[in-house]
């Protein structure tokens, strides 16, 4: 068969619903290796997708506020203030590092740490593999697909989610045809800029 280098991509519609995704690129892998670096930027972007980032800074601002309270009270001589400075203070401590902290510590218990992992994706099934076991799966097992400038979340659940780190893949190419894959085949689709 000769192909046209000139040509632009081959874009196919009848190919298990795939519409404006180039197939040529498929299929896509994406390599990488989990690090604590990778769970960390993954459960970041996590909790950004569920939870808007206005209302994580309210929060964190209630509780400045909080512990600023609870230092003009002891400051006037009350001992009470001592509850709001400390309960306030460590529970702002704790929304900006500690679970950061948190994770990187549970790391290096996790059977998991520091595998290559590898996924190959096409119009109809994900396969993940790593030395540790296989899985595949339709796209119908995915529910919700978050796309960042980082990388792909890509949920079975609201509560677990798959990471495509941007790194992991041959190119932004590879990384855009995913993410226009995705969105051809998930129902809930979101980006975190």
């Amino acid at each position: 068969m000769n192909v046209n280098p000139y040509s632009s991509p081959q874009t196919s519609s009848d190919s298990a619903g795939v519409v404006g995704v180039d197939t040529n690129l498929l299929p896509i892998t994406v390599r990488y290796v989990w690090t604590a670096d990778e769970l960390v930027k993954a459960t970041q972007f996590h909790r950004r997708s569920i939870l808007r980032r206005g209302f994580a800074i309210a929060i964190e601002i209630f509780l400045a506020v909080l512990a600023l309270i609870g230092l003009a009270i002891v400051v006037s001589g009350h001992y009470a203030g001592y509850l709001l400075l400390v309960g306030g203070g460590l529970a702002l401590l704790l929304s900006l590092v500690g679970t950061t902290w948190l994770l990187r510590w549970q790391f290096h218990r996790r059977p998991d740490r520091h595998t290559e992992i590898t996924w190959i994706i096409d119009a109809i099934q994900l396969k993940n593999q790593h030395d540790l076991g296989r899985t595949e799966f339709t796209w119908a097992a995915i529910s919700k697909m978050t796309h960042t400038p980082e990388g792909i979340l890509l949920y079975p659940n609201d509560q677990v989610f798959y990471w495509l780190p941007r790194h992991g893949f041959a190119g932004c190419q590879e990384f855009e045809t995913l993410v226009e894959l995705a969105k051809t085949n998930v129902a809930r689709c979101s980006a975190i800029k």
